[in-house]
């Protein structure tokens, strides 16, 4: 499955961000409870807001992603998420009576920020370990997400509508990811870390016209553990 593109493989204007995700796959793919993605956003001030920041740039992303018929599954959730110090008690809504929770930790283990010139969003590269958590929370940043799983072959499209409450204020955010799936697969890295950034680039590219652009590693990025 391909979303609509020109055609072209983009390999030179996507080629740093191409070398480093080669490089995080074959760095973490063979760990337990891993999970690699790449993340819409935008780079402010040296610092990476994870987002759209658009709910028309959200509902072009759905237009487009409901348009194709070739996924393997759609997935809809509703979850309530209390996040505190990395433990996440997760409260799933499936329609029936009694809502499942869950407890999960989640670990950072590397970021890096891709800067994409003459568009509008960036992207993040991101590795983090998801263990089973027996800590109890009662208090932290609720986030109530509305979220669509599109699954084909390696990949998880995630697009989400998130409302959080932090200290009584409350914001609405629309995010997009795309997670790797099957990493342990015959599919070469360096082959899956094109195919996921053409993918990025094809939903970037139906929001806003990407024209005479190039993905550049951030120089204030993390990078640590790797030879980029």
């Amino acid at each position: 499955m391909e979303l609509p593109t020109s055609g072209k493989d983009y390999y030179d204007e996507l080629a740093d961000g191409i070398y480093a995700l080669e490089k995080v796959i074959k760095a973490h793919k063979n760990s337990l409870n891993i999970e690699i993605e790449l993340r819409i956003g935008q780079i402010i001030e040296n610092r990476f807001k994870s987002g759209l920041g658009s709910e028309e740039f959200y509902n072009k992303i759905k237009d487009l992603l409901e348009s194709n018929k070739n996924w393997d599954r759609i997935v809809r959730t509703k979850t309530d998420e209390l996040n505190n110090n990395g433990i996440r008690k997760i409260t799933h809504f499936n329609g029936k009576k009694v809502p499942k929770q869950s407890c999960i930790q989640k670990t950072r283990i590397k970021t890096i920020n891709l800067k994409y010139t003459n568009c509008p969003y960036d992207i993040r590269i991101s590795v983090a370990c998801e263990v089973d958590s027996e800590e109890k929370i009662k208090t932290g940043t609720l986030r109530k997400k509305e979220r669509d799983s599109y699954y084909y072959n390696n990949f998880r499209f995630d697009l989400t509508k998130v409302i959080q409450t932090e200290n009584t204020v409350v914001s609405t955010n629309y995010e997009f990811e795309i997670e790797f799936l099957n990493l342990k697969n015959d599919v070469s890295d360096i082959y899956r870390a094109h195919s996921a950034l053409l993918k990025m680039r094809d939903i970037i590219n139906n929001c806003e016209k990407i024209e005479d652009a190039k993905l550049e590693i951030d120089l204030d990025t993390e990078l640590k553990g790797l030879s980029i």
